[in-house]
């Protein structure tokens, strides 16, 4: 009876630390699992960010690249207009300087290379109708072109937005703030000559 009695007790302890290692084990097993899912959802989210930051510097790498051919726009506009060129020249010299930053063709039928070999024809072109069915690109309606005389000398300033990246858009929302938001401008001011042989009729 006494050795029955001492086998069922051992039988008993065994079963309970089995019963105590599992769920010692099962604990464990969940602290793991949620420190997994803590470190996951972290992991997104910093990768949110990083995302949106690297968005951020690509946006602010294009508006820089636009800015330098707002400024040599800017600086053959002065000189076309130092000569005495009007608004229509002045216009299609600063669109040409742009064409690599003025965004897509709106002409379907011209690839890239094709379109910058037609720059010689555009800048032929007598009226802007002309000049449309030969180069058109979607941000050149949105270019602001001021240029002035004063005195002997002439004064241009050059601006378009600069084309925001659409994921940065996305993940900012309708009313996020790029780094495009602030539109590139270039200016430039050069001795006019025509002044001195023609007369002034302005832009």
């Amino acid at each position: 009876m006494a050795s029955a009695l001492f086998f069922s007790a051992c039988r008993l302890h065994f079963a309970g630390a089995r019963f105590l290692a599992s769920a010692k084990c099962n604990l464990q097993t969940a602290k793991s699992g949620r420190r997994q899912g803590q470190a996951m959802a972290e992991s997104v989210i910093a990768l949110f960010f990083i995302l949106v930051v690297f968005l951020l510097a690509w946006d602010a790498i294009g508006a820089f690249q636009t800015k330098i051919f707002l400024e040599h726009a800017a600086a053959r506009v002065a000189r076309a207009r130092s000569v005495g060129l009007n608004r229509f020249m002045c216009l299609k010299s600063a669109r040409v300087a742009t064409m690599p930053v003025a965004g897509e063709s709106l002409l379907d039928d011209v690839p890239r290379q094709a379109a910058y070999n037609r720059a010689g024809a555009y800048l032929a072109s007598e009226d802007p109708a002309e000049a449309r069915g030969i180069l058109d690109y979607e941000l050149w309606d949105a270019m602001r072109l001021e240029a002035s005389i004063d005195g002997n000398v002439a004064h241009v300033d050059v601006e378009m937005p600069a084309r925001e990246t659409p994921e940065l858009a996305r993940l900012l929302g309708e009313d996020g703030v790029g780094a495009s938001a602030v539109a590139p401008h270039g200016s430039a001011q050069i001795e006019a000559h025509f002044p001195l042989y023609m007369l002034d009729g302005g832009l």
